[in-house]
C-alpha cells in the first residue's frame, strides 16, 4: 500500500475535460465512485482531479496484501495525516478482532473522519482488493462519516465494497463507470493521433468502434500502429478480450524488445513495485535505476508512482504476461528472484515485503525466521493482527514445515483465546525441532519459546512451571523479549509454592526487563503481581502504587482487550474499588473477567488467582453475589487443575470473606456469569449467533442458551433491549460518540433468535 498525495501524470495524457467537470460540479455528494476493469484510466481520472480541484486530496492505493483492517486503517490515518494533524488519541492499536473492532474501532474511525475541519478529497484507488468484511466495514464508515465539502473517491475493478444502493437512494454518490471512462471519438483520435502515423477517419472509426473507447485498448491500438501494423487486420481483429492484448504485449513488445530489457522486464515482474537498488538485488547486477527512467520515458507501459522517478509499477496487464512469460521460459528462476526481493526489503526495513516474497519463494524456514524476528515483540505489545496476516494465507503443511512458524501460531493461538489450537501447532513445533527440545532449551530461542509456552499452561504442575521458565531464561539472548516472561512466569510459580521473597525478586527484575525491552504486557503483569503481593500483606500503599504504574502502562499501550492482559485488569478492578471509584472499577472488572475467561482454559493456574481477586473487587463494590458466584468459578477451576496449597487458601480465604459479607437485597442469579458476560460482548456487533459460536469457538446452542439466561437476568427479551441494558449497567463497552454507531447490528438483528 502507498499513501501520500496523488500519483504524478505522464506527459502527453488526454485530458479528460469532461469528466473532471463533473466531478467538481458535484462536490455536495460525499462519495464518488470510479468503477470499470483494468485500463480505463481510473487512476489517471482521480489524478487529473486532484490537479484541477483547490481541496487537498489524501491518497491511499491498495495492494493485494492489504486487506487487513489494521493495515487499512493506518493507512487512512496516515493519508488523512497529510491534509490535517492527527490527535494522539485516534493512534491507539487498531484492531480486527470483534467485539473491540464494531464497538470501539470503527465509532472512533467515524468521530475522527466527521471532526475534520479542512474540506478535502480522500482518494482510495485499487479498492478492489478490499475483499474481508471487516475492511469493507471499515470503508463504509469512512463513506458514511465524511463530513460537508469533503468527498471519499473510491477507484475500483470490481463492484463497490459499499451499500451502492442504499447511497443512491440518498443521492449523495456519483458513479463514475465503462461508459464515462470510454474516450470519446475526439480523445481516442487524440490518443491515436499520438501514434505518428496518419491513420484513415474510417480505419480510426472502426478501431474506437471495436475498442468500445476502451483506454488501454486505444493506446495499445497506437503502439501497433507505430509498428505499422496493417489498420484493416487491426480494426477487424481488436477487442475487449485478452488473447489479442496477451498476443501484442509478446509479439510487438516483448519479441521486439532486447534481450537485456527483456531479461529485465521478465526477472522484474516478480515486484509489485520497483526502484533501482530493489531490481539491482533481484537482478544481482547494476543500472537499475537508470533502466527504469528510460522504459518510463518510451512510455513502456511503466507507470511512476511518485515524482522522484523512484518508484514504479509495471501496468497490470503487462505484469500479468510478463510473469506468465517468465514462468514460461524460466520456472525455476522464480524462486530464487522472490529469495532475493525478500533479501532486499529485510536489509531495507520492509518486513512485510520480505516475508511476502520469502513466502513466494516456497522457502519456509526463511519465512519462519523473518516472523520469529517480530513474534515476540508483537505479541507483547498486542500487535497479534499483523502476525495473523502474515500466516493467513499459509497452509498448514506450510507452517507446520517450520518449527518458527508453528510456535508463532501456537502463541497467536493463546492470545487469539484458542487453547485447541495452541496446543496443537505446539506439538508441531515440538515435532520440528527434535524430541530432544528439552535438552536444547538453554540452547535454542525456538526450544525457550516451547518451553515458555509450557510453563505458561503448566499442565506439569507448578514446580515444573518454575523449572520451565528459569531453564528458558538461561538459553536466551539478552535482547530476547522472551526473558521478561520467564522471568514473570517464574516469580509467578515462586509466589504459588509460597517462596515469597523469591518471587518479588524475580518479578521485580522482569518487570525491569520488560521495560528496557519496550514488552509493556509482561511489565503491567509483573507490576500487577508484585501489587497483589503488597495487598496480600496489608500494604495498600505499596501495592497501590505498583498497580498505578500497571495502570498506565495498559493505558499508554492500549492493552485493555489483549487476553493476556487479564493479570493486569483484575489488579486494576481492585485497586479502582478500594479507592471507591466504583465507574472505573466497574469497568475494569467486567473486562477482567472477560478476559479471563479468554485465557482459562490456557493458563487456569491464573483463572483461579483472578478470580479471587476479582471477588474481593466485587465484595468492595458491594455487590457479594458476583463475589460469591466468581468464587465458585474459582473452586471448579481449581478442582480440574489439581492440589496447589497456595491456590487453595486463596480461594478458601476469599470465600471466608465472602461469606462474612452483610447481606444485599440483590439475588445470586441477577448476576451475570463470566460466560454470559463474554457473549454479551458480542451483541452489539453485526455478527449472528452461529458466528458468535465460531468466534468462541463453542455451540451455538450454548451461545444461544447463555444469551437467553443474559436476557432473563436483565429483565429483557431482545438482543436490542439487552445491549442497552447491559450498557447501562457498565456490563459492555461504550462505544465513542460518532454518526455511524447505530447501537446494534448493522443489519438490524433479528431480535433473540439472530
Amino acid at each position: 500500500m502507498a499513501t501520500g498525495t496523488s500519483p504524478a501524470l505522464r506527459a502527453g495524457l488526454v485530458p479528460r475535460r469532461a469528466l473532471i467537470r463533473r466531478l467538481r460540479s458535484h462536490r455536495s455528494c460525499r462519495l464518488v465512485l470510479v468503477s470499470a476493469p483494468a485500463g480505463y484510466g481510473k487512476t489517471t481520472v482521480l489524478a487529473q482531479w486532484a490537479r484541477a480541484d483547490e481541496r487537498p486530496f489524501a491518497w491511499v492505493t491498495l495492494d493485494p496484501g492489504d486487506d487487513d483492517p489494521v493495515v487499512l486503517g493506518s493507512y487512512l490515518l496516515a493519508a488523512l495525516a497529510e491534509v490535517e494533524p492527527v490527535d494522539a488519541e485516534f493512534r491507539a492499536r487498531w484492531t480486527g478482532d470483534e467485539p473491540m473492532f464494531s464497538a470501539t474501532v470503527l465509532p472512533a474511525l467515524s468521530r475522527l473522519i466527521a471532526s475534520r475541519r479542512i474540506p478535502f478529497v480522500l482518494a482510495v484507488d485499487d479498492a478492489q482488493h478490499v475483499a474481508s468484511r471487516a475492511s469493507r466495514a471499515m470503508l463504509r464508515v469512512v463513506a458514511d462519516a465524511m463530513p460537508v465539502g469533503s468527498q471519499l473517491a473510491i477507484a475500483s475493478r470490481t463492484q463497490a465494497p459499499l451499500p451502492v444502493a442504499r447511497l443512491r437512494a440518498q443521492g449523495v454518490i456519483v458513479e463514475i463507470g465503462i461508459g464515462e471512462l470510454a474516450l470519446d471519438p475526439a480523445e481516442a483520435g487524440a490518443v491515436l493521433a499520438a501514434s505518428g502515423q496518419a491513420v484513415d477517419p474510417r480505419d480510426a472509426h472502426s478501431i474506437i468502434e471495436r475498442t468500445e473507447g476502451w483506454p488501454v485498448g486505444v493506446y495499445l491500438s497506437g503502439l501497433a500502429l507505430r509498428a505499422d501494423r496493417d489498420t484493416v487486420v487491426l480494426a477487424r481483429d481488436l477487442g475487449g478480450d485478452s488473447p489479442f492484448i496477451a498476443d501484442y504485449l509478446r509479439s510487438e513488445i516483448l519479441d521486439s524488445t532486447d534481450p537485456d530489457t527483456l531479461r529485465f522486464l521478465l526477472r522484474t515482474s516478480v515486484l509489485d513495485r520497483l526502484c533501482g537498488p530493489l531490481c539491482d538485488a533481484v537482478l544481482a547486477g547494476t543500472g537499475s535505476a537508470e533502466r527504469l527512467l528510460g522504459l518510463q520515458r518510451v512510455n513502456l507501459l511503466v507507470v511512476p508512482l511518485d515524482g522522484r522517478d523512484r518508484w514504479y509499477r509495471y501496468h497490470q496487464l503487462l505484469s500479468d504476461e510478463l510473469r506468465a512469460e517468465l514462468g514460461r521460459r524460466e520456472p525455476g528462476t522464480v524462486p530464487l528472484l522472490h529469495a532475493r526481493a525478500s533479501r532486499w526489503y529485510e536489509a531495507n526495513g520492509g518486513l512485510d515485503a520480505a516475508i511476502w516474497h520469502a513466502k513466494a519463494s516456497g522457502d519456509m524456514a526463511r519465512t519462519g525466521e523473518l516472523v520469529w524476528t517480530r513474534a515476540p515483540d508483537y505479541l507483547s505489545t498486542g500487535r497479534q493482527d499483523t502476525l495473523r496476516r502474515w500466516l493467513r494465507d499459509l497452509g498448514e503443511r506450510q507452517i507446520a514445515s517450520s518449527s518458527r512458524l508453528a510456535l508463532s501460531a501456537s502463541w497467536l493461538s493463546l492470545q487469539s483465546a484458542d487453547p485447541e489450537g495452541m496446543r496443537r501447532w505446539l506439538l508441531f513445533a515440538e515435532a520440528r525441532e527434535g524430541a530432544d527440545w528439552r535438552a536444547r532449551i538453554g540452547h535454542s530461542e525456538v526450544a525457550a519459546g516451547i518451553a515458555i509456552l509450557h510453563a505458561l499452561i503448566a499442565v506439569d504442575g507448578i514446580e515444573s512451571m518454575r523449572a520451565l521458565a528459569a531453564a528458558a531464561y538461561s538459553g536466551l539472548p539478552p535482547d530476547s523479549t522472551w526473558r521478561s516472561m520467564c522471568c514473570l512466569l517464574e516469580g509467578v510459580a515462586l509466589r504459588f509454592t509460597d517462596r515469597i521473597g523469591e518471587a518479588e525478586a524475580r518479578l521485580r527484575e522482569g518487570e525491569q526487563t520488560a521495560l528496557s525491552l519496550a514488552a509493556p504486557g509482561v511489565r503491567a503483569a509483573c507490576l500487577a503481581s508484585l501489587g497483589n503481593l503488597a495487598i496480600d500483606r496489608g500494604d495498600w500503599r505499596a501495592g497501590a502504587a505498583l498497580i498505578e504504574q500497571t495502570r498506565e502502562a495498559v493505558v499508554a499501550n492500549n492493552l485493555h482487550r489483549v487476553s493476556t492482559a487479564a493479570h493486569s485488569m483484575s489488579a486494576m478492578a481492585l485497586l479502582l474499588a478500594h479507592d471507591g471509584d466504583r465507574a472505573e472499577a466497574r469497568s475494569a472488572l467486567n473486562t477482567a473477567r472477560l478476559l479471563s475467561a479468554e485465557i482459562s482454559a490456557i493458563a487456569p493456574w491464573f483463572a483461579v488467582e483472578g478470580r479471587t481477586v476479582q471477588a474481593r473487587a466485587a465484595l468492595l463494590l458491594g455487590d457479594p453475589a458476583e463475589a460469591r458466584l466468581l468464587v465458585d468459578e474459582a473452586r471448579t477451576i481449581l478442582a480440574a487443575i489439581g492440589p496447589s496449597p497456595v491456590l487453595e487458601s486463596m480461594v478458601e480465604s476469599t470465600a471466608a470473606a465472602v461469606g462474612a459479607a452483610p447481606p444485599t437485597t440483590a439475588a445470586l442469579d441477577t448476576t451475570l456469569s463470566t460466560a454470559e458476560l463474554r457473549v454479551m460482548q458480542y451483541l452489539p456487533t453485526h455478527l449472528s449467533f452461529p458466528q458468535i459460536a465460531q468466534r468462541l469457538r463453542l455451540s451455538r446452542h450454548t451461545v444461544k442458551s447463555q444469551a437467553l439466561s443474559a436476557y432473563r437476568k436483565l429483565g429483557v427479551r431482545s438482543r436490542a433491549d439487552a445491549v442497552e441494558s447491559a450498557r447501562a449497567l457498565g456490563l459492555i463497552e461504550s462505544p465513542p460518540v460518532g454518526p455511524a454507531y447505530t447501537g446494534g447490528p448493522p443489519d438490524g438483528g433479528r431480535g433473540d433468535t439472530s
